[in-house]
């Protein structure tokens, strides 16, 4: 009985080592798993949240900068008349002419009712001689671009001294100005303008210059 007891026990014990044994090479194992997902899972995350950081970059670089703006054309433009001279003898013609200077950084393009600019010289606050350009007698629609820091001078128009005479037609009771139809002009001071009949925003006028015609 006892010969037959011995074997059993250690047979037991045996088992119970291979049991104890696997057991721990097992938590070993389950150990090693556990590790390599969680960094599988770490190595996950980390790769979401560079994608989001790359995205979120690309998205703030897209951001449209705030835009300024634009420039009005009253003061982008200047215009400024000059003539050939300041005093001049009775009947002597008066050379004028226009220079349009963009100041502003941005191009300025403007639509004309005509294509030309319009002069005007008055005398004690009333206007008697005017100029402008139609073709045909009707607006000659134009346009005119102004590069940034650009100037544009327009040819010289003269003036005979003569004023625009006054006409009155019974039959379409009408009055129109014949232009230089009236008399030379008497010596005096008189005041000279340029008008740019841009639309939009409006007749755009230059500086007044002052001129004196002398016996």
């Amino acid at each position: 009985m006892r010969c037959r007891l011995l074997p059993c026990r250690w047979h037991r014990l045996i088992m119970c080592l291979f049991i104890v044994l696997g057991g721990c090479v097992g938590c070993s194992g389950g150990k090693g798993m556990t590790t390599d997902a969680s960094s599988r899972e770490d190595s996950i995350l980390l790769s979401r949240l560079e994608k989001g950081n790359s995205k979120n970059k690309g998205r703030r670089g897209k951001r449209k900068k705030k835009e300024q703006p634009p420039t009005s054309v009253g003061a982008a433009l200047e215009l400024v008349l000059s003539t050939d001279k300041s005093i001049y003898k009775q009947g002597e013609t008066v050379q004028m002419s226009l220079t349009v200077r963009n100041l502003s950084d941005e191009t300025v393009q403007l639509q004309f009712t005509h294509a030309w600019p319009e002069y005007v010289v008055s005398h004690d606050g009333q206007e008697i001689w005017h100029w402008s350009y139609h073709p045909g007698g009707a607006g000659f629609p134009g346009y005119g671009v102004f590069t940034p820091k650009s100037e544009k001078t327009y040819f010289p128009i003269p003036w005979h001294q003569r004023g625009d005479r006054l006409v009155h037609d019974e039959q379409l009771q009408l009055d129109y100005y014949v232009f230089e139809g009236g008399d030379p002009v008497p010596p005096d001071t008189y005041q000279v303008k340029a008008v740019l009949p841009a639309d939009p925003p409006g007749p755009l006028t230059s500086n007044v210059v002052e001129i004196q015609i002398t016996p």
